[in-house]
């Protein structure tokens, strides 16, 4: 029923020119759209429990299409097409980005551990932000709506509860409010996803954490310590003068020489 086929997108967004994996699943005549592609199916007892239900049932929910790529109901499709069903099918009408649409249709109801929303929402977010650049693009529009030049910039996002938001504009705030966890571990998913997309691939298929891909990453390089001549002086004196402070007096002049003949002989 579903075939992969290896393809290339453009690049990303996230400074070095990082090319987008456009692995395309086809499902009966429909492609699916790379997104989409990333939530992985059911299988097994839940998928079974699915085409029981849709055989019984019928089907429920519409299948979200935009001409022959397929945005969601990728489960739906195959049951209907198992079951020799005719597929109840809708044209994609949102305003929003597809790629977020389906991201936000499907990241909460899936069965998928945080680490794999993290790894999916980071994912995803490269072909968001190549589709706004490309409606951008095609209408001519500043990203304020105004026909021409850079339009004037919104320098107070807000964040879904309306109040200001340092973190809308940055790509690790994005993806921690898409997979609602904590920017932290999202820069950490970006991290991973720079170093290696092997990685990051297992963590989206929920077979590797964050946690345990991070001791894949090599670690970075401890800076030496500047030495700072007067500061060590300083310290030092500081250090002796504590100890010949809590010397008894009867000791304390064999203590100083003690410690000058130590200082020679370094």
């Amino acid at each position: 029923m579903a075939r992969r086929v290896a393809a290339v997108g453009e690049e990303g967004e996230r400074g070095n020119k990082t090319k987008l994996a456009m692995s395309e699943e086809r499902i009966g005549d429909y492609i699916v759209h790379p997104v989409a592609a990333m939530f992985p199916l059911m299988t097994g007892e839940e998928y079974e429990k699915f085409r029981d239900s849709v055989q019984t049932h019928g089907q429920i929910e519409p299948i979200i299409v935009q001409g022959k790529t397929l945005i969601d109901g990728r489960n739906r499709m195959k049951v209907c097409l198992e079951l020799e069903r005719e597929p109840i099918v809708r044209e994609y009408d949102g305003n929003i980005p597809i790629s977020r649409f389906i991201l936000l249709a499907n990241i909460s109801r899936r069965h998928l551990t945080q680490d794999q929303k993290i790894g999916i929402a980071s994912k995803a977010h490269r072909y968001v932000t190549e589709e706004l650049a490309a409606r951008r693009k095609l209408s001519g529009k500043s990203t304020d709506g105004a026909a021409g030049g850079r339009g004037k910039k919104n320098l107070t996002p807000k964040s879904e509860s309306g109040l200001p938001d340092r973190n809308a504009r940055s790509t690790a705030g994005q993806i921690a409010e898409a997979a609602k966890t904590s920017r932290y571990k999202a820069e950490l998913m970006m991290r991973i996803e720079d170093f290696s997309e092997e990685l990051a691939e297992q963590i989206v298929r929920g077979e590797l954490t964050i946690r345990q891909a991070l001791n894949d990453l090599p670690r970075k390089p401890r800076k030496p310590r500047k030495f700072k001549l007067e500061s060590a002086i300083k310290r030092s004196v500081k250090a002796i003068r504590k100890w010949i402070a809590i010397c008894p007096t009867t000791q304390r002049k064999d203590f100083v020489e003690s410690l000058k003949t130590e200082v020679e002989n370094l």
